[in-house]
């Protein structure tokens, strides 16, 4: 696998793209604005061929009318190429795109196409769709500053630079102790049925078999633990994007002896087979009621 650094920006028009393009170029990157996909692949064998190109970014965008649809070609054979490369999207909302282009008084590059700005807006947004899907970084730059988006944009490729994981703590708790100030995400199982009213359960504790069997005997609770899980595998990575270094998972029943620590070891379990870097907690396990 070659070194070389390629970054694809690309995105809505109006978002901020050519100001990325400005910041990577302060940070070293070889930047080239609206290049034809058609080119990509030639373009990179120049680079591969030059000692003085290690890092570059290629803004890619709606401007390039009928060529842009040569773009997944030309993607693909960058791989062929050996070469890897990171998708960064940036997009904002409708508003502010409409505003942005009010404000510099600039013609909308579909403006040919449609009736008005918010339908090429909308038009535009809609064919990029794939390749927003695609991206490996997304940035929506609603509500920020240049030096704002600039900040986010090198936090995200810190992170993939670095390759460091986030560390992760699942979090057992009783609500009638308070929800942990440190939570990042609190869930509530206080609707699960309650070993607490089982005489042969009730001093017992969540990391218990028998009191597990009685949690998980019960459809109601794989179903949470399935919709549960199905949240973080999509939220995690978002996180870690964001440049997030520690999450943690709080997850609270009436007093933090049962409900709560038998599905927090199940969640601790899951995120430890996905090869997250997780930890487990039992808060209140032992606080008498």
């Amino acid at each position: 696998m070659s070194n070389l650094q390629v970054l694809i920006i690309t995105g809505m028009s109006g978002a901020g793209k050519s100001l990325a393009l400005d910041f990577l170029e302060d940070r070293g990157y070889y930047c080239v604005d609206n290049l034809p996909p058609k080119l990509i692949p030639t373009f990179i064998d120049l680079c591969l061929g030059s000692d003085d190109l290690n890092k570059i970014a290629l803004g890619i965008d709606i401007r390039g009318g009928r060529f842009f649809s040569d773009l997944d070609n030309a993607l693909t054979a960058v791989k062929q190429k050996e070469v890897s490369y990171r998708i960064v999207y940036i997009e904002a909302d409708n508003e502010v795109l409409v505003n942005r282009f009010k404000e510099t008084r600039r013609l909308h590059p579909l403006n040919d196409q449609y009736n008005n700005l918010l339908d090429s807006i909308n038009g535009e947004r809609s064919v990029l769709l794939p390749l927003r899907l695609n991206a490996d970084i997304l940035i929506n730059t609603t509500g920020l500053r240049p030096l704002q988006l600039k900040d986010k944009l090198f936090s995200y490729l810190d992170v993939y630079r670095s390759g460091k994981m986030m560390e992760i703590s699942v979090m057992s708790f009783g609500f009638k102790n308070g929800i942990p100030l440190d939570a990042d995400l609190v869930f509530d199982v206080r609707f699960l049925p309650n070993p607490y009213y089982d005489p042969m359960l009730r001093s017992r504790r969540g990391i218990e078999r028998d009191v597990q069997e009685f949690i998980w005997k019960h459809p109601l609770a794989h179903e949470y633990l399935q919709k549960l899980t199905d949240l973080l595998l999509f939220s995690i990575p978002q996180y870690e994007l964001e440049g997030k270094t520690q999450l943690t998972i709080a997850i609270g029943c009436t007093g933090g002896h049962h409900r709560s620590v038998a599905v927090a070891d199940k969640l601790y379990n899951i995120l430890l087979h996905k090869q997250y870097s997780v930890s487990v907690k039992h808060r209140d396990i032992n606080v008498e009621r």
